[in-house]
């Protein structure tokens, strides 16, 4: 195989990438496979199976017997069971004995999704909408947010109306949310929601992204404390559905859909997506939730890596990017716009699938707790073996120090019959939650050469003593791929993570090239505050003005509201080829906005 080429390399994020995700695997630029459980769209040996109405527990158990499963859950949505099958048993083989079965409706893939994040209250003049540095466009027409103001006197509180966020949990004990948390005493004690990551009643965020955008949402107001939310009271529901690396799958996220629908929720704001096949389970539970009357707000996704948004509208080898290209007409599906005249350059558009733009960069808002990220220069402390080294290499979009194997990456081949190992410790005992994530090109001879990624909570070698994170074989090319990983069950003084090598006698490849690692870790707390770009930010900024728009007009139907939100809006020539609307989300406006009587004639009266 032909060695890299500096030049030609390029970093590929899992948004906008010209691949295909197959169910067997990640398939690079050439053709060849590159396979990694991490960067699947999907929970590799999970499927999502919707039995039909009338089918006995016992039929249902008998189907998932013949698709090897070894665990099953009943999730809370009609007949849909998720189940756990053995590794010997494909998704391709589970989903085609499913089609096979007369008592399954459909069986799908359990995708994952991914996060999209960017008054007298002191911080309040920092904020998008309270900030003076945005100048008045052509028309003479403020930026979106300087309305804010004269709509909150018209309306500022909602206190009731709830708003689900469905996320990665809320920090409810933050001092500019706790006033605003929903309360829940079904259990006989009081929670905030519900963690459907850890099943359990305790929604404590440990990634951020969620705490983040409630506050864009409701922070308090007028407390004299931090940053104000558009609405200064109402109740925020925490539905905890993505992990502390910002996944989650659809499993679990149609079961806090429900909960939201259940428990009276007015808004529920997903900002999360991914680039899968059509999710029909996901988009079959949406379709119930709304026959609640309630108004969903999905981002329309960040772009690629290299800060380029992607056109929503077009199918990118059988993927749309999910929630926001459903169909569904409760759905809101949201922008980022960097200023009045700019659509920020990493948010995706479209202009049949993406509704409206809203602020989205450089959004102040709350915040979980203190994120310390532990740069690392792949050299210093590491124990290496097997022909691993460190090298800092111009990879033509930048110099970066890079731990590779072997030791001349970018010019060799690595040797064969390789237990080549390359671990760190790392001191992690002071943090509530820990993630680690690096750049990496990986190419080893596929199903023959493979690189694990193995941890141990003591100092020893993760790869004697310790548990596989992740193993991986085939080629990703001249393209590097991110990757993130949950450490927190592994917190620790002496943490250990690892890279190890493992190869036959047979044909060698390039090799592996690991850059830009760095370890991240929360401390949680009840106060502090954070600037967060992403459509993430956006979508909760509409979900505030839905949530105004309800409480100023109580009677108002879910499509009443969206009416409101995209008639509302301020009108724009830089968004009119790539935006439904065609405009910016304007608080003021929204709430001013009066819908058309639909279904009426004017008659001429002549004397």
């Amino acid at each position: 195989m032909k060695a890299l080429s500096r030049r030609t390399v390029r970093i590929t994020s899992s948004l906008c990438i010209l691949i295909v995700i197959g169910l067997l695997g990640l398939y690079a630029d050439q053709g060849s496979v590159f396979r990694s459980g991490s960067l699947l769209p999907y929970r590799e040996h999970e499927v999502l199976i919707t039995f039909k109405n009338d089918r006995a527990f016992s039929d249902k158990m008998a189907v998932i017997v013949r698709i090897g499963g070894k665990e099953y859950q009943e999730l809370s949505t009609g007949n849909i069971i998720r189940v756990i099958t053995e590794d010997r048993i494909t998704l391709d083989q589970a989903l085609d004995q499913c089609r096979q079965e007369p008592a399954v409706e459909y069986a799908q893939p359990n995708y994952v999704y991914k996060s999209q994040a960017v008054p007298d209250d002191p911080e309040y003049a920092d904020q998008w909408f309270g900030s003076d540095t945005y100048e008045s466009n052509s028309s003479g027409s403020n930026h979106p947010g300087a309305g804010i103001e004269r709509a909150w006197d018209l309306v500022r509180e909602c206190p009731d109306i709830t708003v689900a966020v469905i996320d990665s949990g809320i920090n409810y004990n933050h001092e500019d949310l706790a006033a605003n948390m929903w309360i829940n005493t079904e259990e006989g004690f009081e929670t905030h929601g519900y963690d459907f990551v850890d099943e359990d009643s305790d929604p404590m965020d440990f990634n951020g992204h969620g705490t983040h955008v409630a506050g864009i949402i409701g922070a308090a107001g007028n407390n004299a404390t931090g940053i104000t939310g558009l609405c200064w009271t109402l109740s925020l529901m925490a539905l905890r559905v993505l992990d502390e690396t910002g996944r989650g799958t659809t499993a679990d996220i149609i079961q806090a859909v429900e909960f939201a629908a259940g428990h009276g929720a007015d808004i529920m704001v997903m900002s999360f997506g991914n680039e899968i096949p059509f999710d029909r389970v996901f988009h079959d539970v949406l379709t119930r939730a709304f026959k609640q009357d309630i108004v969903a707000v999905a981002p329309a996704g960040n772009g690629d890596i290299e800060g380029m948004g992607c056109d929503n509208d077009t199918e990118r080898n059988g993927r749309n990017f999910y929630p926001c290209s459903f169909d569904h007409d409760s759905l809101v599906c949201v922008a980022a716009i960097k200023d009045v005249n700019e659509l920020a350059p990493y948010s995706n558009y479209g202009q049949h699938s993406v509704d409206i733009a809203a602020p989205g960069s450089a959004l102040l808002s709350t915040t979980a707790g203190e994120h310390v990220i532990m740069y690392d220069d792949l050299e210093t402390d590491w124990v290496m073996s097997g022909g691993w080294g460190h090298d800092r290499i111009d990879l033509g979009f930048g110099t970066y120090d890079m731990l590779i194997n072997p030791e001349d990456w970018d010019r060799g081949t690595y040797t064969d019959m390789l237990d080549a190992r390359a671990y760190k410790s790392f001191d992690l005992s002071s943090f509530d939650a820990v993630t680690a994530g690096f750049y990496a090109f990986i190419n080893t001879e596929k199903d023959r050469d493979f690189l694990n990624i193995n941890i141990s909570s003591d100092r020893s070698d993760p790869f004697t003593q310790g548990d596989n994170l992740d193993t991986m074989t085939g080629e990703t090319g001249d393209n590097a791929y991110r990757f993130i990983y949950d450490l927190s069950p592994y917190m620790s003084e002496n943490t250990t993570l690892g890279f190890q090598l493992f190869t036959d006698e047979e044909q060698n490849s390039s090799g592996i090239g690991i850059f830009q690692f760095e370890v991240s870790g929360l401390r949680l707390h009840h106060h502090g505050y954070t600037i967060m770009d992403g459509t993430s930010q956006a979508a909760a900024y509409v979900a505030g003005i839905a949530a105004l728009i309800k409480t100023y007009n109580p009677d108002y139907t879910a499509s009443d509201i969206i009416h409101a939100v995209m008639g509302g809006g301020e009108k724009s020539t830089f968004l009119h080829d790539s935006i439904k609307s065609g405009r910016s989300a304007s608080v003021l406006g929204s709430l001013l906005y009066i819908n058309r009587p639909r279904g009426v004639r004017a008659t001429v009266l002549k004397d």
